[in-house]
């Protein structure tokens, strides 16, 4: 994308940092600019409801699948685990997909998988047709440590009744979905695409339930500059000043 190959994408506001930047998977910093932040997508740590595991501290010796490797799941998924201080050794990792995840935990092949995912994510959802579950909740403390050292993860509750069988609100962390493009795109244009989300919000929440959490205060909070043509937008309906 830095090359202009392409012109807009969507991406956790993790890797758009780096890509501004520069820094981990970028070895210099990509020609881009933010568009705005859309809606987070939260970290849900799933386990059979049989299992012991209730907590990130009962993962140890246990077959995780942490994500395809340098994925965001996967990088989101270490600082978590590192944070409670576990080393490479301390599980049994599995890279696999969310697909791939669950079919494993079906047959028994994992004892739990981190989901980096906007709820409610389909793979859960499978999975909660036909086994019970449970989300892995992460302490508080834990949350802190997290977000205070990566200041681009934040908190992030799943509330409870968005799967079967979890019933109670499952504490954990987040991290907003950006949508970013080109540099050198033109004003206008950028101007008209954020225009056209945001007038046609209530059609897009019919595509994707997430898109209800789409609001204007928490757009403008990108985790690199702003395009002048969202920017122009945001100040038009007071959101910027």
């Amino acid at each position: 994308m830095g090359g202009n190959e392409q012109q807009i994408a969507l991406a956790n506001a993790d890797a758009v940092f780096y890509a501004y930047n520069g820094g981990r998977e970028f070895k210099q910093p990509l020609k881009v600019l933010s568009m705005f932040s859309m809606y987070p997508s939260n970290m849900q740590p799933v386990c059979l409801k049989s299992s012991a595991i209730k907590s990130i501290q009962d993962l140890k010796g246990k077959r995780v699948a942490v994500g395809p490797p340098g994925g965001n799941t996967f990088v989101m998924t270490w600082a978590i685990l590192k944070a409670h201080g576990f080393t490479e050794k301390d599980i049994k990792p599995v890279y696999q997909s969310f697909v791939e995840s669950v079919g494993s935990m079906k047959d028994g092949g994992i004892d739990a998988a981190f989901i980096l995912a906007g709820y409610p994510n389909s793979a859960i959802l499978d999975l909660a047709t036909t086994r019970d579950i449970r989300l892995i909740p992460i302490e508080k403390k834990m949350i802190d440590k997290v977000t205070d050292e990566y200041k681009f993860y934040a908190d992030g509750e799943v509330p409870g009744g968005i799967y079967r069988g979890v019933d109670q609100s499952t504490p954990g962390i987040a991290v907003m979905n950006v949508w970013i493009v080109y540099k050198d795109l033109a004003e206008s244009l950028v101007y008209k695409m954020v225009k056209a989300i945001f007038d046609h919000k209530s059609y897009l929440v019919t595509v994707h339930k997430k898109v209800a959490d789409m609001n204007l205060k928490d757009a403008v909070k990108v985790p690199c500059p702003m395009h002048p043509g969202a920017i122009k937008y945001f100040k038009e309906v007071g959101a910027l000043k």
